[in-house]
């Protein structure tokens, strides 16, 4: 089993600097890239002060030259000697003073799960991935509920626990604010259905199915997902 872990980004982590009298780039990292990996791959400036998210997913109309940070594209990769020879443009002058800068190398038609895959068995872009098996992990989800983005989502719930997940276990985040706030439910609408058990379990009456389902419905009509 093979593991790797890659940006939400899809992007890799590097730092460059121009050797003129080889006329390439020599690209220093810490995750695999045997020969002809990064072959085709678009280069950009990684500013670590502003630390600014990129997006590269794939999209139709996506030109990686309009990024503001792009430098160039790869046209050969050699593993052997960390050098990265480039494809249409040339370096900016300012890079020939053969300092090193942080750089990000993404491919535009990939997303973080492809470049994962494509490194896990170091196939380059121009070649098909093998047959594999893949477990995906991913801090989308979470970052979604930190943000407060993703789908509307209603709660069901047993009637008279609507308020359950709001009065939580009444904890306070300041103890002597005098105005204390609690943050707002990630859900958008709860509904109170009329099913109750027992301490056992038990069901406690008849539960009326139909009129669950009814209000389910109902609730998708409003645009809940």
């Amino acid at each position: 089993m093979h593991w790797v872990k890659t940006l939400s980004s899809a992007s890799l982590r590097a730092e460059a600097r121009w050797d003129e009298v080889a006329g390439c780039l020599r690209i220093e990292h810490s995750w695999p890239a045997e020969e002809d990996f990064l072959n085709g791959f678009f280069l950009r400036h990684f500013d670590l002060d502003q630390n600014q998210k990129k997006t590269s997913q794939p999209q139709a109309d996506f030109d990686p030259k309009s990024e503001p940070d792009y430098v160039c594209r790869i046209k050969k990769w050699s593993a052997s000697q960390n050098a990265a020879w480039l494809m249409e443009d040339p370096v900016p002058e300012d890079w020939r003073d053969g300092e090193s800068r942080l750089i990000e190398l993404f491919h535009p038609d990939w997303e973080a799960p492809i470049l994962a895959a494509h490194l896990v068995t170091q196939t380059p872009a121009d070649r098909s991935l093998p047959p594999l098996e893949m477990r995906l992990g991913s801090t989308r989800g979470t970052n979604a509920l930190l943000e407060r983005k993703g789908a509307r989502v209603a709660l069901l719930v047993n009637s008279g626990l609507e308020d359950h997940l709001f009065i939580h276990d009444q904890r306070r985040s300041d103890l002597f604010a005098k105005n204390p706030s609690r943050p707002e439910p990630f859900y958008d609408q709860v509904i109170g259905l009329p099913i109750r058990r027992d301490s056992k379990g038990a069901s406690l009456g008849d539960t009326d199915w139909n009129e669950v389902c009814r209000r389910i419905e109902q609730i998708k009509e409003q645009g809940m997902d």
